[in-house]
């Protein structure tokens, strides 16, 4: 059975009144089916789901504040460092308690209850708010607005915040704020972007020689159509209202900041590696939608995304009735300030903050619990679908001796290791009151209310594996989301630090990211890309004396005459040599890249290769990269490889916080070139030398 996240219940039955024959049969029935212990399953479980999602909200916060960091004019964080954004980002925030007094808190959480309510209200406040002074509208775009609806990350807030930015579409003529939310809004469906650029470039791999922009734009549509479905019905909601009410507007807005811009920020990241030809053909084809001619062409793009009907669920529902302690919610001093503001300017939520409250500009956020009232459909129980039948919700009268007395008895069972149904229905235990009629009526009832806790428990712990497994997958769409931000965020930063100490990038750049941000904090998935990152934000030559390139080349095309035709491998890659000579051609790309994005690309590379060795790597893999190199620049592999060799692998410093498969990939890489230059002790020597290989590079 499928799991439907937005729309089951825990079942809140109504009270049955059930004769004693009818309560004997109906506990003999359950018995068979519910007599399990759920224990604290759910208990533990929500626990589990409560951790992640408070760091999906921390991860999605960070990836809002580097956007806000790229594009602020208002020097809002002129007194913040780099390592003191990422700290703020990955600590866990305090209870908002421990700086705000409790009454104002709960005043706060009943007025966020209040928006999610009446977003329509919120759009009224906000469009009168902004009117005198704008500068504060950039922060409430990338900050305040998504921290208002959780990040977008349940279904319920992104719902509740399109109905927000259509109902301020049609409140303010404040066209680049609005833009602005829109924007912001888009941005927090990664997942969208991330496979629309993939799709993109798998689909480069088979662009013909020669292509122009026609032919990219029925390549682009059928990869945005494709890629609509990870959007949500409530961005496309939002769009088609803007489309509609700002026409003139729409085909600038959807190319510049919803395309143009998203495009960049990917291009530039390391873990978007297509060929630099390929990035400056989408930049021009972008520029080319601009021109006037091109109107019907970006109208078709427009209809597309407006018409889009099917989705994915790629928003998990938050379903109420698994969050009993209330939904995890951050706020930072910034937000807290504009917020309140706000709602104090306007008459709708008759809100009066304490006069005495000290409010800080600041970054530090601050956890807090909300309890939405968002509406459900009904739908069928999980656990009725599992055993075609719900225990009944059955009331049990008051009686004090009763209530002691089967105390005594499940104390009694559970001496026994037995159940209590067994105990009570089982001879050997003699208690006298079970052969009265009210008593035994009165076991019964209990046993049953019990099976049905166990029914409600085990319905609790199937939503919350589900929920938490729909975060998980939010979580990975987060990482990738804010391993395209590093790039711009960090680029700065790092190279500084690089190139205090060049002869030691391992070490400086170590050095440089526990500064950001403690190793613990942070995915070995995350802590690559910062790396990555450092390598692309500087710049790496070598000595043009070096002869290696040239040596290397020789030994490369003496293996494929001499080893290669007699080869035992040799069968099982010819087979699969059209896929091995596609992904050689990634290779010839390396001379263009930076450093950062040539060790993704050849980890991608040898990662592609190891899926088509039969789960035999060490078998097939080292021919197989070396009939790459002679379809690439085997000058290019080997001056790349050695940098990274030498200044990255030779030391676990680094390369210890990228986790083992980075590390298993990249010596499975290693093997194959010193493989090849096994032959050449004098070349072999020397570039097993450290200290030779770091004098032939120049780092600045």
């Amino acid at each position: 059975m499928k799991l439907k996240g937005h729309v089951v219940h825990i079942p809140m039955s109504s009270e049955t009144a059930l004769s004693l024959d009818e309560l004997e049969k109906t506990v003999a029935e359950f018995n068979q089916l519910g007599g399990f212990k759920m224990g604290s399953a759910a208990g533990i479980l929500g626990r589990k789901l409560q951790s992640l999602f408070i760091k999906n909200i921390r991860m999605m916060r960070g990836c809002f504040l580097m956007e806000l960091f790229a594009l602020d004019n208002s020097k809002l964080f002129s007194s913040t460092k780099v390592p003191g954004i990422f700290h703020n980002i990955y600590n866990q925030p305090p209870r908002a308690t421990s700086r705000y007094p409790q009454i104002f808190i709960q005043t706060l959480a009943f007025q966020i209850h209040t928006i999610y309510e009446k977003p329509l209200e919120l759009a009224k406040a906000i469009s009168t708010f902004f009117v005198k002074d704008k500068t504060g509208q950039n922060y409430f775009a990338y900050s305040t607005f998504p921290a208002i609806f959780s990040y977008f990350l349940g279904q319920e807030f992104s719902r509740s915040a399109s109905l927000f930015l259509i109902g301020l579409i049609y409140e303010t003529k404040d066209v680049n704020f609005i833009e602005n939310l829109i924007e912001s809004y888009f941005k927090a469906v990664p997942i969208f972007y991330t496979r629309l650029w993939a799709a993109l470039t798998d689909a480069y791999v088979n662009f013909p020689r020669e292509y122009d922009n026609d032919y990219i734009f029925n390549v682009f549509t059928n990869c945005l159509s494709s890629s609509l479905c990870h959007l949500t019905e409530f961005h496309v909601n939002v769009f088609a209202s803007y489309a509609v009410t700002y026409p003139t507007r729409v085909s600038s807005f959807l190319i510049d900041k919803l395309f143009t811009n998203r495009f960049n920020v990917a291009a530039n990241a390391s873990k978007y590696i297509p060929h630099p030809s390929f990035n400056k053909a989408m930049t021009s084809f972008f520029s080319w939608l601009r021109k006037s001619d091109q109107k019907m062409k970006v109208q078709r793009l427009i209809n597309i995304i407006r018409d889009h009907k099917r989705f994915l669920d790629v928003i998990p529902s938050m379903n109420c009735s698994i969050w009993s302690h209330g939904i995890p919610f951050i706020l930072c001093d910034f937000d807290l300030s504009i917020l309140t503001d706000i709602l104090k300017s306007s008459p709708i939520f008759k809100y009066t903050p304490q006069s005495d409250l000290n409010i800080t500009h600041g970054f530090d956020a601050y956890l807090m619990e909300i309890f939405p009232s968002f509406d459900f459909d009904n739908d069928e129980q999980i656990c009725q679908s599992l055993f075609n039948k719900y225990p009944p919700n059955i009331k049990i009268e008051d009686n004090e001796n009763y209530s002691r007395l089967y105390r005594a008895v499940q104390m009694e069972a559970k001496k026994n290791s037995i159940d209590v149904y067994m105990l009570i229905n089982d001879q050997r235990y003699k208690f006298s009151l079970l052969n009265e009629t009210s008593f035994r009526s009165y076991c019964l009832k209990s046993i049953l209310n019990e099976y049905l806790t166990n029914y409600n428990t085990l319905e609790t712990s199937f939503l919350l594996a589900e929920h938490e497994s729909r975060q998980r997958d939010l979580k990975s769409a987060i990482d990738d989301y804010m391993q395209t931000l590093f790039f711009r965020f960090a680029g700065n930063y790092l190279r500084r630090k690089v190139l205090k100490n060049r002869h030691r990038i391992d070490d400086s750049l170590s050095t440089a990211m526990s500064k950001m941000v403690a190793g613990d904090q942070i995915s070995s998935h995350n802590y690559f890309a910062i790396g990555c990152t450092a390598l692309d934000s500087v710049n790496i030559t070598i000595n043009s004396k070096f002869e290696g390139p040239r040596k290397f080349l020789a030994l490369s095309n003496d293996w494929l005459e001499r080893i290669w035709p007699n080869h035992p491998c040799q069968e099982y890659v010819k087979d699969r040599m059209v896929r091995i000579l596609n992904l050689a051609t990634r290779l010839t790309q390396l001379g263009e890249l930076k450093y950062g994005k040539r060790l993704v690309l050849i980890l991608d590379f040898v990662t592609s290769l190891i899926s088509l060795c039969d789960k035999q790597p060490k078998k097939y893999l080292l021919p197989m990269i070396h009939i790459s190199m002679m379809n690439a620049n085997a000058g290019d592999i080997l001056i790349t490889f050695l940098f990274l060799h030498h200044n990255l692998f030779s030391s676990s410093v680094l390369t210890s916080k990228w986790g083992r498969g980075v590390v298993d990939t990249w010596n499975m890489f290693a093997m194959a070139i010193w493989d090849i230059m096994k032959d050449d002790t004098d070349l072999l020597t020397k570039c097993n030398s450290t200290e030779f290989v770091c004098s032939i590079y120049k780092v600045n």
